[in-house]
């Protein structure tokens, strides 16, 4: 079972589950809210106010629409982020979230 079955019906575990998701607090099935079981840390490198109109990321994935504060994060994807990273992905930096924007590099 995965994890929405090793959740919501034991009849599917028989010797072993899988709960790939639910390891980084994804339940398919809704039956319940789960945290994730790690975190990851990295330190920001680089910070900067950039004006309006910056491309920022290859090939200016993202253009600033109004004067921003920019963080550069210490990881990329030679770390395992991958470069296609949904748009919903964000950064926790002193408790707050930012959106990551850009292209993971």
């Amino acid at each position: 079972a995965a994890t929405s079955g090793a959740l919501t019906d034991p009849g599917t575990h028989f010797d072993m589950v899988r709960i790939g998701a639910g390891l980084v607090g994804i339940d398919p099935s809704g039956a319940t809210t789960l945290a994730g079981a790690a975190r990851w840390t990295a330190p920001v490198v680089h910070s900067a106010l950039v004006p309006a109109g910056t491309a920022v990321g290859y090939g200016g994935a993202h253009i600033t629409e109004r004067e921003t504060r920019l963080s550069v994060v210490g990881v990329g994807y030679a770390d395992g982020i991958p470069r296609e990273l949904a748009a919903e992905a964000a950064v926790a930096i002193d408790g707050a979230r930012y959106p990551v924007v850009g292209r993971v590099s």
